[in-house]
């Protein structure tokens, strides 16, 4: 299975999902980003919402299954053990490279709106990997990483979650910019910088991505977790790891 990058595919399946009844603009159905995708990644909604295995699959085809994840990806976890023996699985994640954050009036105008500081690269999937890290070792699934550009709407009007109200909000996806495939152990490793040298401290690793130390742990987990990252000495109070030569 190949994916890649195509501006003019993304832009009409962005137009599918506005247009679609149950995935437009400001509901509270399913979100546009999710549909976006999930039109992106198959056309035909002969494949949508497909049952297998006692669940519902995003996209059910040729390929197998692919799932858009844009919630927890804890809950996702009983899917994929009910969906990996049978299929190859996909999992679609978006990444938000760069939002403008806009506000919305009461009478529906969009106001102008303003960049915002915060912006996510590849190396952010370790803090959805780590709700899924049990399979990351299973040859049937891949993990579709979608670098997306795009804006934040926030509503005047509020909804309730739990005991608070919160601000509506709806990202609205203009560019998909980057797809990155993870399928073997050496694809998840190439996320760690090339110039990081075995063996390797948390406190190294955030330095050489440029990340807070507090996701370069949580990558250095998952990693380990997973097989792909072994601790290999100390130094000091620090634990040094290196990549796991016989996954690679």
């Amino acid at each position: 299975m190949v994916f890649t990058v195509d501006p003019e595919g993304f832009a009409l399946a962005r137009t599918r999902a506005e247009q679609a009844p149950e995935g437009g603009i400001g509901t509270l159905k399913e979100k546009l980003l999710h549909r976006t995708l999930k039109y992106y990644f198959s056309p035909s909604e002969d494949c949508h919402e497909l049952a297998l295995g006692g669940y519902v699959a995003d996209i059910l085809g040729e390929n197998g299954v692919i799932e858009i994840q844009t919630g927890s990806y804890a809950r996702l976890q009983e899917k994929l053990r009910a969906f990996l023996p049978l299929v190859p699985v996909t999992v679609v994640c978006p990444l938000i490279a760069q939002k403008e954050l806009c506000r919305v009036s009461p009478e529906g105008e969009l106001l102008p709106g303003r960049r915002s500081p915060k912006h996510q690269t590849p190396f952010h999937i370790f803090e959805h990997l780590r709700g899924i890290r049990e399979f990351l070792g299973d040859e049937n699934l891949r993990v579709c990483i979608c670098m997306i550009e795009g804006r934040e709407l926030r509503y005047p009007q509020r909804v309730r979650a739990g005991r608070k109200r919160v601000e509506q909000k709806e990202l609205v996806p203009d560019r998909l910019t980057a797809i990155t495939v993870l399928h073997r152990p050496a694809d998840y490793l190439a996320l760690l910088p090339p110039e990081l040298c075995d063996p390797f401290s948390v406190t190294e690793l955030a330095r050489a991505a440029d990340v807070p130390r507090e996701l370069a742990s949580l990558a250095v987990y998952v990693l380990k977790q997973a097989g792909f990252l072994l601790a290999a000495e100390k130094k000091g109070n620090a634990i040094l790891y290196r990549r796991a030569v016989e996954k690679l």
